[in-house]
């Protein structure tokens, strides 16, 4: 092989990883999403069922949604800084 067609092949190479990883990514941000969801769906049920005063209920479920709010944000800041390096590796 030729050196031009070991550098094709590398960039084929790279570019294949990266939109695996990519879709990789997508497929764990998915999967947060579903159990963040579901812890959101049992807080609320937990609530329901064992608060008494409405005020500390919905006191607790904005403290829930800022805990998500924040993780989300984290990861998105984690996903772009990874993508960065990845970038930067090209």
């Amino acid at each position: 092989m030729s050196t031009i067609s070991h550098i094709f092949a590398g960039l084929l190479a790279v570019a294949t990883g990266t939109i695996f990883y990519t879709n990789h990514q997508k497929q764990i941000r998915h999967e947060e999403v579903v159990e963040n969801t579901k812890n959101l769906s049992e807080a609320i049920q937990e609530m329901r069922y064992n608060c008494t005063n409405e005020n500390e209920c919905m006191g607790e479920l904005l403290k829930f949604a800022e805990y998500l709010k924040r993780k989300e944000e984290f990861n998105n800041i984690k996903t772009k800084t990874i993508l960065s390096k990845e970038e930067n590796n090209l």
